[in-house]
């Protein structure tokens, strides 16, 4: 392990000394060991463990570096938050470039381009920046253990909206019934556990869940009778 440690520290300096006959330097690449002048961003996304571990691997085979991470002048990570993890936990120095006029909106943008954000990433980003609904929402799937797929379904007025979700324009104006959903889909799995296990999850499915709150909205069916018929049917 120390051997590529060592063999991929040898190769960021001879990276960092080659020079290009005839082309023109219009920036630089710099070098530090320094890890604690960077900071991240609270609206980036959270880092995944398992990408930092393959990245470490990557780092390790043969000397194999990645691309510098991208920085502002106040040394905040606008690209390469993996990168720059994998380099500190191998004791490696980090290669980084220094942006200007970078925030929040390029975070979106770079990583777009990389890896797609998914609806969680969005959920922090724009909890992190004290959006109101992102954080009525966060707390939503906490009391209710919900993921994000299956929670969408009771959000109304308007319909989720994943377009909007994206854009820090999510909105529910019926939290009350969204919550009243919730409860009432949750006491379904308590008495219909095998649906959300197993290999079809029936539960989960976006065509059960919009048969569900199609039948929560009708009030000619008695919840109760409902309820007694999933059962039944679970036991067949």
């Amino acid at each position: 392990m120390n051997e590529h440690i060592n063999r991929a520290k040898e190769e960021i300096e001879r990276i960092l000394k080659t020079e290009v006959d005839g082309d023109k330097m219009i920036g630089a690449i710099y070098s530090t060991s320094e890890y604690d002048k960077f900071s991240f961003f609270d609206t980036n996304r959270v880092t995944n463990i398992s990408h930092i571990s393959s990245l470490k691997e990557s780092m390790c085979d043969l000397g194999l570096l990645k691309a510098p991470i991208l920085v502002n002048k106040q040394f905040q990570i606008i690209d390469g938050q993996h990168r720059f993890a994998a380099c500190r936990e191998l004791g490696i120095p980090v290669e980084y470039i220094i942006g200007h006029k970078y925030g929040e909106k390029e975070i979106q943008v770079l990583n777009n381009k990389s890896k797609a954000w998914s609806p969680k990433d969005y959920l922090h980003h724009f909890k992190s920046k004290s959006l109101k609904e992102y954080v009525r929402f966060d707390r939503f799937l906490k009391n209710h253990q919900m993921s994000i797929s299956v929670a969408r379904n009771f959000m109304f007025n308007p319909a989720f909206n994943y377009n909007a979700f994206k854009a820090g324009n999510f909105i529910n104006h019926e939290w009350g019934v969204s919550e009243h959903f919730a409860q009432r889909y949750n006491h379904l799995l308590e008495c219909c556990p095998s649906w959300r296990m197993g290999s079809n999850k029936i539960a989960t499915t976006k065509y059960f869940l919009r048969a569900f709150v199609t039948i929560l909205r009708n009030e000619d069916v008695p919840f109760k009778e409902f309820l007694d018929r999933c059962v039944a049917y679970g036991h067949e």
